[in-house]
């Protein structure tokens, strides 16, 4: 009895032992991964990443910079010498405004200004000269005030003109002005297009804004700056600028050029003497007696001088 029960109880442990190692076997086929789709989603990841990475590489250097461009256009106008304009302009004065009531006169006077106006403005100053009253003008002089570039191709000249006018009641002597405009061509023809009033120019209004006498500057300096002065003008017209040099800066030799006339020094007058800053300011006016005219002649002038060694120099105008 007691064989049979331990064969038995042997019997139900070995069982039991069986179905706990299926357990085991059939748990660890469970947890089994799949090592080949891990691999490929690596792969998948790497390829996106690498292409990624070599679409960005593309883009940097392939791709098109775009700049906005601001282009300034810069029109100039021809800039050249007005001194033909003027004499083209003095001509035409001496032709237009001279005249007399005579059909012969006045048929010579149109054909004439066919040379400097354009079809129209002759057309338009047609009816300028009438046969009702007997009358002559003669240009005196004309006067050039003003010659200006006012477009490309385009000058505004302003002129006056003195007039002797005859008539009936006798002669008298006028001064008007005008303003015409001209054209220059490329060729440096001219014509004048229009033609208006002007206002031949007055005195104008100045207040002077001389120097003052300064109180920094004592009376030993203002002797020794006369003295100075005093030696300079009286050689200045005639000195060589070697000797001038002496005396000034080379800067401002330019500004005394040697006046090759027979002038002899008188005085100075009416100097006034300021300082400012380690510079003496001195505005004067010199006396010359001209012997080619016998006349006296002033000239005035405002120096900038330094103290140099002692002495003076003078360092500038203003």
């Amino acid at each position: 009895m007691l064989k049979k029960t331990k064969k038995k109880n042997e019997e139900t442990e070995i069982l039991e032992f069986e179905d706990v190692k299926k357990n085991k076997q059939k748990s660890k086929k469970e947890k089994t991964i799949n090592v080949e789709a891990r691999k490929w989603r690596v792969v998948v990841l790497w390829v996106f990443l690498i292409a990624s990475s070599g679409f960005g590489l593309y883009r940097n250097f392939s791709a098109i910079n775009i700049h906005t461009i601001y282009r300034e256009t810069v029109v100039e106008m021809r800039v050249q010498s007005t001194a033909g304009i003027e004499n083209f302009v003095r001509r035409f004065a001496n032709e237009f405004f001279t005249y007399n009531t005579s059909r012969t006169a006045q048929e010579r006077r149109t054909q004439q200004l066919r040379e400097f106006m354009t079809e129209d403005l002759i057309d338009l100053n047609r009816n300028m000269v009438t046969n009702l009253l007997q009358s002559e003008s003669l240009v005196e002089d004309v006067f050039i005030w003003s010659a200006v570039q006012i477009e490309d191709s385009y000058f505004g000249v302003t002129f006056s003109v003195i007039q002797s006018i005859e008539d009936e009641t006798g002669i008298v002597v006028l001064e008007n002005a005008y303003h015409v405009i001209v054209y220059v061509d490329d060729d440096a023809q001219m014509v004048i297009t229009r033609k208006s009033f002007a206002n031949v120019p007055s005195r104008a209004i100045y207040n002077n804004t001389g120097l003052l006498n300064d109180g920094q500057i004592s009376g030993v300096f203002r002797n020794e700056i006369l003295s100075f002065l005093e030696l300079f003008f009286e050689i200045y017209p005639n000195a060589p600028r070697q000797q001038l040099s002496f005396h000034m800066s080379d800067d401002v030799l330019v500004d005394f050029p040697v006046i090759e006339r027979s002038l002899r020094f008188n005085r100075l007058i009416d100097p006034v003497f300021s300082y400012d800053n380690g510079y003496f300011m001195v505005e004067v006016s010199a006396e010359y007696f001209c012997l080619e005219t016998l006349t006296n002649l002033t000239a005035t002038y405002r120096l900038r001088l330094q103290q140099i060694n002692n002495n003076f120099m003078i360092v500038g105008n203003y």
